[in-house]
């Protein structure tokens, strides 16, 4: 059987219990925390590309028919194009608008 002071086995088991319960609610809490930040990132690069994809739409929508394209169309549109590839740079929106902004060059 056992052999010592009962109260000091108890309050050691107890002590324990407390140590692991702790740890554990530790251990939950950085985990919580963690899949709290990924989720953030994920979403802020979702609703970057999201606004890059609205602000190309937008642009390209600006540029009219290219029978009213004059000069200052064309500048304005070639600083647009390489605004939203230095804004959001490394969305595919930001590469689509570079392409054209070597297409916009040549006209």
């Amino acid at each position: 059987g056992f052999k010592g002071d009962i109260g000091e086995f108890v309050e050691t088991r107890r002590h324990r219990r407390l140590w692991f319960v702790g740890a554990g609610l530790v251990a939950g809490a950085v985990a919580l925390a963690a899949g709290v930040f990924v989720w953030e990132n994920r979403s802020a690069a979702e609703r970057r590309r999201g606004e890059a994809s609205h602000q190309l739409a937008s642009l390209r929508g600006l540029a009219g028919p290219p029978e009213r394209w004059d000069g200052d169309t064309i500048q304005k549109m070639l600083a647009g194009f390489e605004r939203i590839g230095r804004d959001y740079a490394g969305t595919p929106a930001a590469r689509e608008a570079l392409a054209d902004v070597d297409r916009w060059a040549k006209q």
